[in-house]
């Protein structure tokens, strides 16, 4: 009995601590600034597979003047999804030359499994609070700016 207790209680203990090891938001991230129709914006770079697999994942919140900005390998059509997001997103597509080509708005965390998809090809996205794209009159076509950021890890 004293065996099962003990075991019990050390399962629970790494189980916790996975839970918290794996569930929280990412904050190593590194930080850039963009500006977007000239709205500046703090953005979290995801530039690996694992942040950007992670994203927005698990936070409360994202402050209205923070973003964060996938930069993928190469252009394609990277797809977004809502997996444990909290609150709504307007998601913005740019190609190679940070012009914006596909932008969706007010995805909601309910639309998790489904996946959205730029309408052309893309190589990096934005993810900012919903409703920020018709707050600031970002439309496709816009140059954005980024302060210069490294190449990402492959």
């Amino acid at each position: 009995m004293i065996k099962i207790i003990v075991i019990t209680i050390v399962l629970t203990i790494i189980g916790s601590f996975c839970y918290v090891k794996f569930n929280q938001p990412t904050t190593d991230l590194e930080t850039t600034t963009i500006w977007i129709n000239n709205q500046p914006f703090k953005a979290l770079i995801a530039d690996t597979i694992s942040k950007r697999i992670k994203g927005l994942s698990n936070r409360g919140s994202l402050p209205k003047d923070e973003a964060m900005l996938f930069v993928f390998d190469k252009c394609d059509y990277h797809g977004f999804w809502m997996k444990d997001m909290n609150f709504p997103i307007d998601i913005i597509w740019l190609n190679e030359e940070k012009v914006i080509v596909d932008i969706k708005t007010n995805i909601e965390p309910k639309t998790w499994p489904k996946i959205f998809y730029p309408n052309q090809l893309a190589y990096y996205g934005i993810e900012i609070n919903a409703g920020l794209v018709q707050k600031y009159e970002i439309k496709e076509g816009q140059k954005v700016m980024v302060l210069k950021m490294s190449q990402p890890d492959k």
